[in-house]
């Protein structure tokens, strides 16, 4: 051990005495600094502004394309080699290798002397990185320290991996810069050997375990794992072995088959271990950030208990389709991956990939949607036979989130909300994609806020000719032009008695189609239409805000729009709603919008209506619940004053419209939650971020870019001057 110890403190002397070491450490703080500066700058400008901060600070700091040690992790490859390349190559060259293993020193023990004089440097580098937490400990209350401090692990773990790759090389050969060239050569090979061999059942799963490529991303992001903390040790020590193994050759006279024999056995341990550790089962994981942010959220994971057996994942996917390449041989391992954090919690869980050309080969999977949905996700309960759907969505995630495969995840274990469209007499459709029909909200698998993706099984029923089902826990009536007949509404009627909930939805011009069904409730929707006077949009656009009796009760999307004035909901061409007598329901206002009763004929698209005498504005009820107790349930109705804030045309026009942001799609998903008795869609709210906040002013921010770029650069650079004149002088 005093020998290693001794070798490593001559190699520090070696790389000390040298101005490369020095220059390469007074180039990273510089990088250091600049990164550190560039973020802050965004962070304090934008809260200087006045600008909320609702993300983690910390996590702004060091994660993302632009964070600190993301951007650290994607460039200090370009250090390690420079380092590396003169640790034996010099001896070599020199022939001081062959006098240095002919004394009583081991290839062993000067091999780990060697590394660990990398690791010590890796340490220090480690170390310059680590002063900027100072920033985060005197300017960021309650910055999250887990994450940091796994994130500066998981960097000094992969120094480490590179410093071992480097010294192997730098046993190849006696020439550095061919040492320098082999190493980047090789570190370009295991950043992008996940690409390689995907098209092979065997060499998939080795390739892509020997990708270092996004191993420390996990570290960064504070979620500690087997696999990955196993990884860099493995091939640190693989590559440690080899060097061991290469100097001892020169000294020993071996058959060339005999040590080939023994780099590959080095190699296959490696790679049964790696196995190993690939295995779901055992697999452990540590999740050190703050509230546990990577790990899935309570309600996913009680969704997850509850499914009995082992979950199985098909996914269908269209040859022809935009995601086929994402789903292809050479992209399942990628795929698996995004379904990680499901895996910890269900080691049993399987994917298989099944590929098709002509959409009736779904079967009935294709009836779901009406049309071939390109790619969609069967998750199968193995032992209930339960099956739910997952689709792609087109916007710019693309890829479901937590919450969708929550609620996937629930489905197999509850039933989805049963809803049921009453069609006919000029209603709606739900499937139909014309601009005045609800197919977005309600049907289209593509579309991440569909009712389709949020738990809701809805099926279109004629009132006149069909009775409604007896598990019909919603039923919707959209915007009817004409009146109801005698039996249908007798149907809503014993309906509503039986305490079902419902949905009615009117628009100007239907008043008097639904005033039937209103009088059940002792509501009454005005004649005319509510006008606004919206600079910029027609007077028929209503921006609407959440009452607090909503925001208390509901929750979401109306608790959101209740804390921010720039997240409305959007009406064009409304009626208000009244209650007139009581029907023994709790009413409770859940849309206002300031304006006023405009009672004659207009075209909002070419003129402005204007308030004329005898008109007030007023905060006029345009959406309410009501409830009530029906035996031992609750029943819950919602009634709205407008159609057109759902229809495929308000989707279109809101992407259209500055300034706001409209939670028209987010509250639908609200109310089925009220509607459905919180079983869908499943919430996966975690405890807000603690550190969504930074005390550094722009007065501190100069001196810290100072002290980063360049007063610890200037410190760093007059270290090693002196050290330099110093041992000139001795």
């Amino acid at each position: 051990m005093r020998q290693i110890f001794r070798i490593m403190k001559t190699e520090l002397a070696i790389l000390f005495y040298s101005p490369v070491a020095w220059f390469l450490l007074v180039c990273f703080a510089v990088q250091v600094g600049v990164c550190l500066s560039g973020i802050l700058d965004q962070i304090v400008a934008a809260k200087t502004m006045g600008r909320a901060i609702t993300f983690s600070v910390t996590n702004g700091l060091v994660l993302g394309m632009n964070g600190l040690f993301e951007t650290i992790q994607s460039t200090i490859y370009l250090y390690v080699p420079l380092l590396t390349m003169g640790l034996l190559s010099r001896e070599i060259f020199s022939g001081s290798l062959k006098l240095l293993l002919s004394s009583p020193v081991s290839a062993l023990q000067a091999v780990l002397g060697k590394y660990l004089a990398m690791v010590v440097m890796s340490a220090i580098m480690t170390f310059i990185l680590g002063l900027t937490t100072l920033v985060m400990i005197f300017g960021v209350p309650s910055w999250d320290v887990g994450t940091v401090l796994c994130g500066l692990l998981g960097l000094f773990l992969l120094l480490c991996t590179y410093s071992a790759i480097g010294l192997f090389f730098s046993s190849l050969t006696g020439y550095q810069v061919v040492a320098a060239v082999a190493t980047f050569s090789v570190l370009a090979f295991l950043s992008f050997a996940s690409k390689l061999g995907q098209n092979s059942e065997v060499m998939r799963g080795i390739m892509y375990w020997m990708s270092i490529s996004g191993r420390t991303s996990t570290f960064i992001g504070g979620l500690l794992t087997s696999e990955d903390v196993l990884y860099f040790l493995m091939v640190s020590g693989l590559f440690v072995c080899w060097t061991v193994l290469r100097i001892s050759g020169m000294s020993t006279m071996r058959r060339w088959y005999s040590s080939l024999s023994l780099y590959v056995a080095a190699l296959l341990v490696v790679v049964l271990v790696g196995g190993l550790s690939m295995t779901p089962g055992l697999k452990f994981y540590k999740d050190l950030s703050d509230g546990e942010q990577r790990t899935l959220a309570p309600s996913t994971r009680e969704a997850l208990a509850g499914i009995k057996g082992p979950i199985e994942i098909t996914t269908y996917t269209n040859v022809q389709d935009r995601d086929y390449e994402a789903m292809s041989p050479s992209g399942r391992m990628e795929d698996k991956a995004r379904f990680e954090m499901y895996r910890r919690f269900m080691p049993t869980l399987r994917m298989k990939y099944v590929y098709y050309s002509d959409p009736s080969e779904l079967g009935s999977y294709l009836d779901r949607t009406k049309s071939d949905p390109g790619c969609v996700r069967v998750f199968k309960d193995l032992s209930t036979g339960r099956e739910a759907f997952l689709y792609n969505y087109d916007d710019m995630f693309h890829y479901a989130k937590e919450e969708e495969i929550a609620t996937v995840l629930k489905e197999l274990v509850d039933e989805p909300v049963r809803a049921y469209v009453a069609v006919g007499n000029g209603s709606r459709s739900c499937f139909r994609s014309g601009d005045r029909d609800f197919s977005s909200l309600v049907s289209d698998c593509h579309f991440r806020y569909s009712l389709l993706n949020r738990g809701c099984d809805i099926n279109e029923i004629v009132l006149d000719t069909t009775d409604i089902p007896s598990d019909a826990e919603i039923l919707c009536l959209a915007d009817p032009r004409t009146p109801l007949s005698a039996a249908a509404l007798a149907k809503v009627e014993t309906f509503l008695e039986g305490g079902g909930n419902m949905v009615i939805i009117t628009d100007v011009g239907g008043q008097k189609a639904v005033a039937p069904v209103l009088d059940m409730l002792g509501l009454e929707a005005s004649q005319g239409s509510l006008a606004q006077d919206n600079p910029g949009y027609a007077t028929s656009v209503l921006r609407c805000r959440a009452t607090q009796v909503a925001a208390d009760s509901l929750r979401g999307a109306f608790k959101s729009m209740l804390a921010k004035e720039s997240i409305v909901f959007s009406m064009d061409g409304a009626v208000a709603l009244r209650q007139v007598c009581d029907k023994g329901f709790e009413v409770y206002p859940q849309l206002t919008a300031s304006s006023w009763i405009e009672t004659r004929d207009y075209d909002p698209e070419i003129e402005r209506a204007t308030m004329d005498r005898g008109e007030s504005l007023e905060d006029r009820a345009v959406a309410l619940y009501l409830t009530r107790q029906v035996g031992d349930k609750q029943q819950k109705i919602v009634v709205c004053g407008d159609a057109d804030c759902i229809s495929n045309k308000e989707l279109q026009v809101e992407r259209l419209r500055k300034g706001v942001t409209f939670a028209n799609f987010s509250a639908t998903s609200t109310l089925l939650r009220f509607l459905s008795d919180g079983r869908f869609p499943v919430g996966v709210e975690r405890p807000k971020y603690r550190d969504r906040d930074i005390t550094v002013t722009p007065m501190q921010l100069w001196v810290i870019n100072d002290i980063y770029k360049v007063v610890i650069p200037l410190l760093i650079a007059l270290l090693g001057i002196f050290t330099l004149l110093l041992r000139r002088k001795y």
